[in-house]
């Protein structure tokens, strides 16, 4: 990718996501969504873009992206590695503080199409691995539960890209504050938000990081999914 003209500043090196754990969770999101009642073209909300990784993948799966991110230079990378690829024209870019811009989501017209949320929050840079285990309380300016809690308030569908050591006590709160929240939660009706799954994403044998999903995005686990 790095011989088309993709850019990356130094932040997003550190973090960006591989192309093929990038292309594993859209196929997940797809398969998930196509089992409920969501119109297609499939909208999804990539909370915090950096780069455009996984817009830029979930456009490849046929799905129109709203592309948030905080920064106007990850924003301009962003466009331009989804010019790039060729998918430009379903991604809409937004520069915008994520988590306020989806806790807006009863007043936003946008944010109430949407079927599925992916966040992919700071950690803080790459020290987080430094720790044993890395507390979701700690990332900044927004915790794991404020993420989710904003999310949630978009689409009862959520996939969070996080940490390979984040300690399951906090994955345990996520999964009881997504119960907790339940049918009330989202712009669009929910019959299950029960569901959390946790997946490791690896690749050679070597973990990278994980994914939790909820609603129905938790169901859509298949072996045939690589």
């Amino acid at each position: 990718s790095f011989f088309l003209h993709v850019e990356l500043d130094v932040c997003s090196c550190a973090k960006a996501q591989l192309e093929r754990i990038a292309r594993h969770i859209a196929l997940r999101v797809e398969r998930g969504l196509s089992s409920t009642s969501a119109t297609q073209p499939l909208v999804v909300l990539d909370a915090f873009c950096g780069a455009g990784g996984n817009a830029i993948q979930f456009a490849l799966h046929d799905m129109y992206v709203i592309a948030a991110d905080v920064d106007a230079t990850k924003i301009a990378l962003a466009r331009n590695n989804a010019r790039v690829y060729g998918v430009d024209s379903f991604i809409e870019f937004v520069q915008c503080d994520s988590i306020a811009f989806m806790r807006d989501a009863g007043a936003n017209a946008r944010l109430r199409a949407i079927d599925a949320v992916f966040c992919s929050p700071p950690w803080g840079g790459p020290g987080y691995h430094l720790h044993a285990m890395f507390r979701l309380g700690t990332m900044q300016p927004y915790s794991g539960e404020d993420v989710l809690n904003a999310a949630l308030a978009v689409s009862p569908n959520v996939a969070m890209f996080l940490p390979k050591n984040t300690d399951p006590r906090d994955m345990q709160d996520l999964g009881v504050l997504a119960l907790e929240r339940g049918s009330v939660c989202g712009t669009k009706a929910l019959s299950t938000l029960t569901l959390c799954e946790v997946e490791f994403n690896g690749l050679s044998k070597k973990r990278k990081a994980l994914t939790m999903y909820f609603g129905a995005l938790a169901q859509s686990c298949n072996p045939d999914i690589r």
